[in-house]
């Protein structure tokens, strides 16, 4: 692998950035020793998939929460400005690019999947992983088993999005709803742990494909 063809080292840019604002203390990522890991209960073609993003509602207050929107009919426009993706190569327009409803109809159209559940869910990106573990992971469980989701999936936009969601899906995976994860910070998702993800070569935003 040529060093134009290596994934982006997410935690060292975040590092030299940090210290080039004049922090002297380094962000401590998440790491586990061990990776929990669920085993599908059925099929893929009878799940019911539930669809996790770190994008915020369109209407955002400000107020970081865990929130829910209707995947039927799907977001036309969410607010993603106050999380850190590649806002010089590209745009977040076009939903589809970093939460796959349409996409995933598709597949439900085909019979790849029994359908989605009746919400999407938002997760908000927290440097705070305690609280990340403790309130807004419990909170997604909750969810996505009322929804009745046998599995999710689950689409960060920005470097520490992917730390969330990671921890989200360890979360799920304890206790009992498989998951895998669709993003571009492959050394964040690496470092935390789980068992499941999906590496997509793209600018951060659009872990999903290219906007359109």
């Amino acid at each position: 692998m040529t060093a134009a063809e290596t994934p982006v080292q997410y935690m060292e840019r975040t590092r030299h950035y940090y210290r080039a604002l004049g922090y002297d203390n380094d962000y401590v990522w998440a790491t586990f020793a061990d990776v929990p890991f669920t085993l599908p209960a059925k099929p893929s073609s009878d799940l019911r998939i539930a669809l996790i993003t770190t994008a915020s509602p369109a209407d955002f207050d400000g107020v970081k929460r865990v929130w829910s929107g209707l995947v039927s009919p799907p977001p036309k426009k969410l607010f993603t400005d106050n999380v850190a993706w590649d806002k010089e190569s590209t745009h977040t327009n076009d939903p589809g690019s970093f939460l796959p409803i349409e996409a995933a109809f598709g597949l439900v159209r085909e019979g790849a999947l029994v359908g989605l559940t009746r919400h999407f869910h938002g997760v908000p990106t927290e440097y705070s992983q305690r609280k990340t573990s403790t309130e807004d992971a419990p909170e997604i469980l909750a969810r996505v088993r009322k929804d009745g989701a046998d599995a999710a999936i689950l689409c960060p936009l920005c470097p520490v999005c992917h730390q969330t969601v990671s921890l989200v899906a360890r979360h799920l995976e304890a206790n009992g709803i498989p998951t895998v994860i669709i993003g571009s910070a492959l050394d964040v998702v690496e470092h935390c742990g789980v068992p499941r993800f999906y590496f997509t070569d793209f600018p951060l935003g659009n872990p999903c494909g290219h906007p359109w």
